[in-house]
């Protein structure tokens, strides 16, 4: 009885360790591929950079600010205006025939400027978040950016980003965009540390600072198809940065409530001739200036803030996780399985059993 109740508990044991040791491996190895299998999260960018590219341009931008930012929003008080006129442009094509911008027109409800001799524009705000480590303080960077997109390269000849530059001034100030342009006129530049357009990509770093991926987002929008498609055309941002005043470089444009800015182009081809392209104003609010009143606000978006472990992340990454612990759990369970019989295994048990059968056949006899 007490040989019987000990090979039970024995068993038990073993079982209990078999199916510990399974649910350990299955799980560690899970948690693995979600959290430190650099693979899976590239395929995940593969995967949601190729959707976003086969986006339209308008939803190829709020794709990728929903990756990039902490929050985000172009519900912003802009203004553009046609710089040979002056005149706002509005939900009304231009028709003016001294505009520069004939036909351009700004969409309220996605607020886009179409300016088809140039490109399209649109202005967000967007917030960062950096987690400290050590301390665990975050901090919140507040950024606005001008997107470029649907590039005319038939107006535009030989485009390049580093060629369309933006002026930007206090609109409180003393100084007007035309004190702007008699400057550009007069051989004044800008600072090109502070004045950036640049090509909209996305890196994966790894822990060493190593790019494991890089990722651009492509203007589609004079291609036939997404497979055919030059991936030379990229989508554009220009990145408005402190200190960016063009007469007060020591002002940051970031603690400003009203700004004037115009963006124009210089023609390397032409003795740097300068064509100005459009100017406007912005106005910000006391949640354009605030990053908790921004985060806060009814018009601003929520997003990744170039996180892995959110939901679109989670909904990609399920499936492979789901998988991978079933074929864990499986090899595993069978191997544990394996083990536990041979550990169970009484090889005097079973001689003594085999003799019994042998006695048993001989008394029939």
């Amino acid at each position: 009885m007490n040989n019987s109740k000990s090979k039970t508990i024995k068993t038990l044991i073993v079982i209990l360790i078999g199916a510990f040791v399974t649910l350990g491996i299955t799980i560690g190895i899970c948690c693995y591929n979600y959290f430190g299998y650099v693979k899976y999260k590239v395929d995940y960018l593969d995967d949601y950079f190729d959707e976003l590219n086969r986006s339209n341009n308008q939803d190829k931008l709020d794709k990728f600010l929903k990756f990039q930012a902490s929050h985000y929003s172009n519900k912003l008080n802009v203004v553009y205006r046609d710089p040979e006129t002056g005149e706002e442009i509005t939900g009304e094509h231009v028709t003016s025939g001294n505009a520069l911008n004939v036909d351009a027109h700004f969409d309220d409800g996605t607020k886009t400027l179409y300016l088809p001799k140039f490109f399209d524009i649109n202005l967000y705000q967007y917030v960062t978040q950096y987690k400290n480590p050590d301390t665990k303080e975050i901090t919140n960077t507040i950024t606005y950016c001008f997107y470029l997109s649907s590039i005319n390269y038939n107006t535009i000849q030989n485009f390049s980003p580093a060629n369309i530059n933006f002026a930007f001034i206090d609109a409180s100030g003393e100084k007007t965009l035309e004190d702007v342009k008699e400057a550009l006129n007069n051989g004044e530049t800008l600072d090109t540390s502070t004045s950036t357009t640049s090509v909209l990509t996305y890196a994966l770093l790894g822990d060493d600072g190593a790019s494991k991926a890089s990722y651009g987002v492509y203007d589609n929008d004079y291609e036939d198809t997404y497979e055919d498609k030059d991936e030379t055309n990229y989508y554009y941002i220009h990145r408005v940065l402190p200190r960016y005043d063009f007469f007060e470089h020591d002002k940051d444009i970031a603690d400003v409530k009203k700004w004037d800015f115009i963006v124009y182009h210089i023609d390397p081809d032409h003795d740097d001739k300068i064509d100005y392209i459009v100017e406007g104003t912005f106005e910000a609010g006391d949640q354009n200036l605030d990053s908790d009143k921004f985060i806060n606000d009814s018009n601003t978006i929520k997003g990744y803030n170039a996180e892995f472990y959110q939901e679109s992340y989670n909904s990609f990454i399920a499936p492979k996780i789901a998988l991978t612990g079933l074929i864990t759990f499986l090899i595993v369970g069978v191997l544990s399985t394996v083990l536990a019989v041979l550990w169970l295994y009484d090889p005097t048990n079973a001689k003594s059993t085999s003799n019994q059968k042998k006695s048993n056949k001989k008394n029939k006899k």
